[in-house]
């Protein structure tokens, strides 16, 4: 509602429609779910747990498009509910995917520039060595196992089983990174374009 003006997806690993967990079951994963107060008092029992009672700090590296930078700063919030202060550090391109490569930030938000409707697309985000995988997941074998497999399978219900297993296991398991929006693109066209698909 914030992030896509009302206009998008609940964030998940795989917003292509008819894959993946269904939307009515994702409400039900924690940090998904409505009310936050369980969340909430949950993910600040599990940083004290780990020697953070009071929280930390962290910077949020964001790309200066106006919707990554907007992601950042509604994250920035949400962290800061738990009790971790994060400021955002805004940088121009180059030197936020250079610093993405290297690996040399605290956290980032990024917005991808495409989704394909195909999940095989999707893995560029999470799937270990893959283009745009800056989340730290690369000895992940079991997730690897798994798209390799989605990828490879033939049969449309092995395939739709596979995704939806990878799915639950990066929100429940792994959780490499938190997808937050998949804000809808809007194009406009004449009406005397013809042939055109987005």
């Amino acid at each position: 509602k914030v992030l896509g003006e009302g206009e998008g997806l609940l964030g998940k690993w795989v917003p292509v429609e008819g894959w993946g967990i269904p939307p009515a079951d994702l409400l039900k994963v924690p940090g998904f779910r409505q009310p936050k107060d369980a969340d909430i008092a949950q993910a600040k029992k599990l940083l004290a747990e780990a020697g953070y009672p009071n929280g930390f700090d962290l910077t949020i590296l964001s790309r200066t498009n106006a919707i990554t930078r907007n992601s950042s700063v509604f994250m920035s919030g949400q962290l800061n509910t738990i009790g971790i202060k994060a400021k955002v550090e805004v940088l121009e391109d180059a030197i936020f995917w250079d610093r993405g490569r290297k690996a040399t930030f605290d956290s980032m938000v990024f917005t991808p520039t495409m989704v394909i409707p195909d999940v095989w697309a999707m893995g560029r985000y999470f799937v270990p060595g893959a283009a745009v995988n800056y989340t730290g997941n690369d000895d992940d074998k079991k997730l690897g196992d798994l798209w390799t497999q989605q990828v490879r399978a033939t049969d449309p219900a092995t395939r739709h089983a596979l995704v939806l297993e990878a799915e639950k296991y990066l929100l429940e398991e792994a959780l490499p990174a938190v997808p937050i929006a998949w804000p809808y693109l809007f194009l406009a066209a004449w009406p005397d374009v013809r042939g055109f698909s987005p």
